[in-house]
């Protein structure tokens, strides 16, 4: 076999339906993304942060949050951690999904927030 057509038989391997079941891999990676993110969540500093900054502003202090979440879990997935602190690429991409959705959390819950405190027009 050629090696073109070993690249295209591994492409092959690799697709998947886009509604296949995630692979234990892509699970686990999942699980400890969202991990990241709950507990970013729970920062009460960062959470002022999203309250007072646009979403740029936010990822800014929230990209130093994040390596610390990570050091802190990286026994938990040591490829995903080798890959963020030793591809400066990954760790770009990976930050700024992060954050977008760290942030996106804290707007919602905000949102909802002032929403409970405003009157609606049948409570005046």
């Amino acid at each position: 076999m050629t090696r073109t057509a070993n690249r295209h038989t591994r492409s092959e391997q690799r697709a998947r339906p886009a509604d296949a079941s995630p692979r234990p891999s892509e699970q686990r990676d999942q699980l400890f993304f969202d991990q990241i993110i709950e507990a970013a969540v729970l920062d009460a500093a960062l959470k002022q942060t999203a309250v007072v900054n646009p979403g740029d502003k936010f990822e800014l202090v929230f990209r130093n949050l994040l390596e610390a979440l990570f050091v802190e879990r990286m026994d938990q997935n040591e490829e995903i951690f080798a890959r963020f602190m030793n591809h400066k690429s990954f760790q770009k991409v990976v930050t700024s999904w992060l954050s977008s959705e760290a942030y996106r959390k804290f707007r919602v819950r905000t949102d909802d927030a002032i929403e409970d405190l405003v009157p609606t027009v049948s409570q005046l």
